[in-house]
């Protein structure tokens, strides 16, 4: 076997398929940045000491009041630009103070074909994102969570009831 044949790069994209390299092939992605190996079925992430470790991303939605209270209704949209499976949500307070006060906020997810996503798009079923009488709040159990996203699937941000707060920070992480 050659060194050419278990490292190879080029665009995420462009990744063979993981059954079609010998075990043990580092596959780095040019436009990602990200090291993965082959173990003979799937590719799995790589980290600088030779170890196989889950890497954890995440996407960032900051929701500001200005000045007031944050209102209900739709608050933006953005696109995803990798593939995966949600893992956590995390909502912080982020006003100079880390103001206490109550938010619920629903997540929707369509693609990019049926922008913009609609309340019938929701991937938090009952579990949304949510502050109550707190500046900050966290949940690993995503329970009736459509957890799996697409490349270029769009997210939008529905704040369906709050109280006190002027500025938050929802942040997804996903592996």
């Amino acid at each position: 076997m050659r060194l050419q044949d278990v490292i190879l790069r080029g665009l995420a994209a462009s990744k063979p398929v993981a059954t079609d390299v010998a075990p043990g092939t580092l596959y780095y992605s040019t436009d990602t940045s990200i090291t993965e190996r082959s173990d003979g079925t799937t590719w799995q992430s790589f980290n600088d000491s030779g170890s196989v470790s889950t890497v954890r991303r995440q996407v960032t939605f900051i929701i500001d009041g200005g000045a007031s209270v944050i209102t209900t209704g739709v608050k933006g949209f953005i696109s995803l630009p990798l593939a995966g499976t949600w893992k956590k949500w995390r909502l912080l307070s982020i006003d100079g103070a880390a103001t206490v006060g109550s938010i619920v906020i629903d997540v929707w997810k369509d693609t990019y074909t049926n922008y913009p996503p609609a309340v019938a798009d929701t991937i938090t079923a009952s579990a949304k994102p949510t502050l109550s009488a707190m500046n900050k709040n966290e949940s690993s159990t995503l329970t009736g969570w459509t957890t799996a996203f697409s490349v270029g699937d769009i997210l939008g941000f529905n704040v369906d009831s709050v109280t006190t707060l002027t500025k938050i920070s929802l942040v997804l992480e996903f592996e």
